[in-house]
């Protein structure tokens, strides 16, 4: 047998393979280069491009004065920072001018501004171009004097508050409502008679049974001063009448519904009532868009005087109620209908009543109903005003018709009525 020998020759790398391995590792490396350059590029516009042209070298801060309890920094050309015992206030841009609400300065106040880089997730400070000296808004004075019983036994209360000179001078705010100035058209204060320095001021506990009374006096040179700051008043004794709006309240009459835990003897305006202890009682009060509030005067029946605010609001967005003022009418011609509307604007009425779909006419009530016709039964009236403080309209239409074989004059059971209503705002409605 004759000797075999097998060899093993290594196959040769195909060169197409080899090129394609050269280039797609040139192009990685390339790739890779590419990246760190591209990322090189984001960052210089990131960091040195995008804020210097984001940031003004100088913007020109000032005071706002148009804010009298608190201070509100502001400038019209460029956005900045102000810088307040150590905290860094970044302005907010609103319309085309920049806001930093510093809150209420209590002692003068050194406050540093300048610009700053804003890299869109955060921003960077950059070193103060100026500082703007801050004063208090509000000031002591112990000057001011005040005086208030801490317990009171009526809704309504006095307290009285002693100024410096003559009272013209000063506008008086309660909270921040002002409620004395010369030539104010509704002052809740008046001076004491025979002085020209001391105040006496209505106020009210509305639905509390505590007021926190916040008095603020400026003067002719715009200087705020605090009178008395957080000073509690109870309201101890007296029967508190509960009120509430059984639907929401309208511009025009409200029928409200009252209770007080003791008898009470009260007005409201030139109208009396009395409510009995426990017991609703309906009182009609008139409103108009807007706040609104009414005064309640009167004894209950531990001789206890009551006064007594109670505030209610009609809302300044339209709203329209319509229903029928009866749903079943006597027999008579003509026949009175009534509806019934609550809304808050005067509205123009085009108005369509008919008896289409009345196909039996009735003599009298529980008569023989008879075939008849009623097409010519019709009322039509357009352009009827109706304002917003009444709440009802009546029209009369003939619901009669002979139409038919017997000639007998009948009614129709069922009176269609079509509206197309228009409100003062534009609105347009349909109702039937």
């Amino acid at each position: 047998m004759s000797n075999v020998q097998l060899r093993y020759y290594k196959k040769p790398r195909n060169k197409f393979n080899k090129k394609l391995f050269i280039l797609i590792t040139f192009l990685k490396k390339k790739f890779f280069l590419v990246g760190i350059v591209l990322i090189g590029i984001i960052a210089m516009l990131t960091f040195i491009a995008l804020p210097m042209i984001t940031t003004a070298a100088k913007s020109n801060v000032r005071i706002n004065d148009d804010k009298e309890s608190y201070t509100q920094l502001v400038s019209n050309d460029a956005p900045f920072y102000a810088e307040i015992d150590g905290k860094v206030i970044i302005a907010n841009k609103i319309d085309k001018s920049y806001y930093a609400n510093i809150g209420k300065i209590e002692k003068q106040t050194k406050v540093a501004v300048g610009p700053y880089q804003n890299f869109l997730i955060f921003q960077k400070t950059l070193k103060s171009t100026s500082s703007i000296t801050v004063n208090p808004k509000t000031s002591v004075n112990s000057n001011f004097k005040f005086n208030v019983k801490e317990e009171q036994t009526t809704n309504i209360f006095n307290y009285e508050i002693e100024v410096l000179n003559d009272a013209s001078e000063y506008t008086i705010y309660e909270g921040d409502v002002i409620i004395y100035q010369n030539a104010l058209a509704d002052s809740k204060c008046t001076k004491k008679r025979d002085t020209k320095t001391v105040f006496e001021c209505k106020s009210t506990f509305g639905d509390s049974s505590k007021k926190v009374l916040d008095i603020k006096i400026k003067d002719k040179n715009n200087q705020i001063y605090e009178v008395i700051t957080n000073k509690v008043i109870t309201l101890n004794g007296a029967s508190k009448i509960s009120c509430t709006f059984p639907k929401e309240p309208k511009a025009g009459n409200n029928p409200v519904l009252c209770t007080s835990p003791v008898a009470v003897d009260i007005f409201v305006g030139d109208q009396p009532y009395r409510i009995e202890a426990g017991k609703e009682k309906e009182l009609n009060i008139d409103g108009k868009v807007g706040k609104n509030q009414f005064v309640i005067i009167g004894t209950d029946a531990n001789k206890q005087k009551i006064e007594q605010v109670i505030p209610f609001e009609v809302s300044s967005s339209f709203y329209f109620e319509l229903s029928a003022g009866k749903n079943q009418y006597d027999i008579s011609n003509p026949t009175n209908l009534e509806f019934i509307i609550n809304t808050n604007e005067q509205l123009t009425l085009d108005i369509t009543a008919n008896a289409k779909d009345s196909t039996k006419g009735y003599e009298s009530y529980n008569s023989t109903p008879i075939d008849t016709n009623f097409n010519q039964v019709n009322y039509i009236n357009k352009e009827v005003k109706l304002e917003s403080t009444n709440n009802s309209f009546v029209f009369q239409i003939d619901t009669t018709s002979n139409n038919n074989t017997a000639k007998k004059l009948v009614y129709a059971p069922i009176i269609n009525v079509d509206f197309n209503i228009k409100s003062n705002s534009g609105k347009l409605l349909t109702a039937n």
